[in-house]
């Protein structure tokens, strides 16, 4: 074999290796995004058990209602969105997207990772809120929406300000997705340079 045709053939090897890390290294960090957010249901689902029956009635309600709104409101999904608390410890808590032809979803194994980023994030700012109620509560969030769709964006954003609002919480977004700043208050750009981070006030 010729050398530059076998020096070709190596640099193609080395083009594939290195695209078939950068898909490998994308996919274990949406893995590890999704993974963090069931821990958030886990979490909410424990949260459920452990309050008295009277208020855990209540409480699954109030979040059934606003996680039903939350999904219509941002995937158009007809669906109500329905929690079930075994009494059991061992037994995880169950949350399902239920339609209007009585098929189930759940949450957790049969919808795509933007419902769950979505689900996830309404239930741990309920959590949240419900926790300090006395309080303005900040609640930090780093790319917790990066399964959702390009065309949805705009909705989790309008989403975020109508949460705001109404649990009286504030939101600390750090995020690449600029549809964001259309209903932030404060909005700052950090880019990395050689000399270190710039900083840029953009709202």
């Amino acid at each position: 074999m010729p050398l530059a045709e076998l020096e070709a053939k190596i640099q193609s090897m080395a083009y594939d290796v290195k695209a078939n890390k950068a898909l490998l290294d994308k996919s274990r960090t949406e893995l590890q995004g999704l993974q963090e957010q069931m821990k958030v249901l886990e979490q909410a689902g424990e949260t459920l058990k452990r309050i008295g029956e009277q208020k855990k009635k209540a409480t699954i309600e109030m979040f059934e209602r606003v996680v039903t709104m939350a999904v219509k409101e941002v995937f158009g999904f007809d669906y109500k969105f329905v929690i079930e608390v075994s009494a059991e410890k061992k037994v995880l808590t169950k949350f399902k997207l239920l339609q209007n032809d009585g098929l189930e979803l759940d949450i957790m194994t049969s919808c795509g990772g933007g419902v769950v980023d979505v689900v996830a994030f309404v239930l741990k700012a309920l959590m949240l809120a419900s926790i300090r109620p006395q309080r303005e509560p900040i609640m930090f969030l780093d790319e917790s929406f990066s399964h959702v769709s390009s065309e949805y964006v705009p909705k989790v954003a309008m989403l975020l300000k109508s949460l705001s609002e109404q649990l009286n919480m504030r939101f600390l977004l750090v995020t690449h997705q600029h549809a964001f700043l259309e209903v932030a208050t404060n909005g700052y750009s950090l880019v990395k340079t050689a000399k270190g981070t710039e900083f840029k006030k953009l709202i």
